[in-house]
């Protein structure tokens, strides 16, 4: 094929343009398209991002750069919480420094893929292939950790250990609701042992007649008081009506009536919040011996037993890792990631042969993950 501007000579095309600055944006998108049909496998993990590209734009165009770095922090976190969950179950008696160790991952991996993009950006290759790789293994170590993951919850439900788990989960959830309800309850705020003794004062009082004269009985012996039950409840003769102490009863048993209602409500306070200190006990004790066994132990047993239902459930969690990961990665890179023709645009405006400077100085300028 040969015309005044093109001539193609075999594997070799020759371009004459009128300027130098055309000559080196043809140039730029004939590379570009040589990378995708001959590129070596590096390469092409490029140019399928740039496919990807082609076919969302009319998608990704309707989002500004911002809007995707937001979206890919949003499904960072979600990744974060997921790698928590599943980096510490690795070693449960160190579960916190694991799970933690997982949250870093996870945001080395965005910090990998936004310094990929800057440097594809500044044509940096070696810069540019060094993130991904350190990214996409990144990405790999958390996949796997997320099956180990998921192999230990299917071993939880076979052997029972989820249930009691969750028995266990449960009964802090009533816990809680039995203290909220005992809070709710009417009582004094004096302790019931003040609180007995003030009523117990009162009853050794001696009793006065009408004309406010001493008598020789108790006030405890006219209102029909005596010993109480192991309950606390004084006995059922306690102001009840009496024709020869009716006059004494009158007098002295609404104010001893209100004083016990509130002694036993107090009473009943105390007992409940006995009760739930008991519970407490238990269920802690009860969670420190939960069985728990490490991720990593429960894949290699899971994997020999082969059986399908596991493996699905393994796959299903698998699966959505990675598409969480992957989305986070899809938006790192676009929001960091110069719309095309920037980078023909960089060529034409740097000299012929000069060097760029060092990747670091552009990359830990160009802002954050």
């Amino acid at each position: 094929m040969i015309t005044d501007k093109v001539q193609v000579e075999g594997a070799r095309v020759v371009i004459n343009t009128d300027s130098e600055a055309t000559a080196r944006g043809i140039a730029a998108a004939a590379d570009r398209q040589l990378v995708r049909e001959e590129g070596r496998p590096n390469e092409k993990i490029d140019s399928f991002f740039d496919e990807v590209g082609d076919r969302l734009e009319a998608i990704v165009d309707g989002f500004s750069r911002p809007s995707l770095g937001i979206l890919g922090w949003a499904l960072a976190v979600v990744a974060a919480v997921m790698a928590y969950a599943a980096f510490e179950r690795l070693q449960p008696a160190y579960g916190v420094f694991f799970g933690l160790t997982g949250v870093i991952v996870i945001l080395l991996i965005k910090i990998a893929v936004a310094r990929w993009a800057k440097a594809v950006n500044l044509n940096l290759p070696n810069v540019a292939d060094t993130y991904k790789y350190l990214a996409f293994g990144g990405m790999a170590l958390v996949l796997i950790v997320s099956v180990a993951f998921q192999a230990a919850v299917s071993e939880d439900v076979e052997t029972g250990t989820l249930a009691v788990h969750d028995a266990v989960d449960r009964e802090d959830r009533e816990i809680r609701e039995a203290e909220f309800a005992a809070d709710q309850l009417v009582r004094p705020t004096d302790a019931s042992e003040l609180l007995l003794q003030d009523i117990e004062r009162r009853m050794a009082q001696t009793a006065q007649d009408r004309q406010r004269g001493a008598t020789d009985f108790t006030i405890s012996s006219v209102v029909g008081s005596g010993p109480r039950d192991e309950k606390g409840l004084l006995p059922a003769t306690f102001c009840m009506p009496n024709k020869t102490m009716q006059g004494f009863i009158d007098r002295y048993c609404p104010d001893l009536i209100d004083m016990e209602k509130g002694y036993q409500r107090r009473l009943v306070y105390e007992r409940t919040m006995a009760e739930i200190a008991t519970r407490k006990l238990a269920n802690a004790e009860a969670r420190t011996k939960l069985p728990t066994k490490s991720s990593s132990l429960a894949l290699v047993e899971q994997s020999g037993a082969g059986e399908t239902g596991n493996l699905w459930g393994i796959g299903f969690v698998a699966f959505g890792m990675l598409f969480v990961e992957a989305g986070m990665a899809f938006c790192a890179y676009y929001s960091k990631r110069h719309p095309k023709g920037v980078t023909a645009a960089l060529a034409v405006i740097a000299p012929p042969g000069s060097h760029p400077p060092p990747a670091s100085s552009f990359l830990g300028k160009a802002g954050g993950p």
